[in-house]
């Protein structure tokens, strides 16, 4: 499961490090076909990968994909 909190001035997305292999990414388009990884760093808080990302006034969607 993918968690997303706001912590001013960004946005927080987590997930639980027992879903090893699995990438963010996001668009602009939900609709989309051109998924980005994020360029963001991945770091592990306690049991969960952490990715924190300024907040825009462009919006947003994220996934988390398995990834080779």
């Amino acid at each position: 499961t993918l968690a997303i909190r706001q912590s001013v001035p960004d946005v927080v997305l987590s997930w639980t490090t027992h879903a090893a292999g699995f990438t963010l990414f996001h668009t602009t388009n939900a609709l989309s076909t051109n998924w980005q990884a994020t360029t963001w760093p991945t770091v592990i808080v306690d049991d969960q990968y952490t990715v924190t990302e300024p907040v825009t006034d462009e919006q947003r969607f994220y996934r988390l994909a398995a990834w080779p």
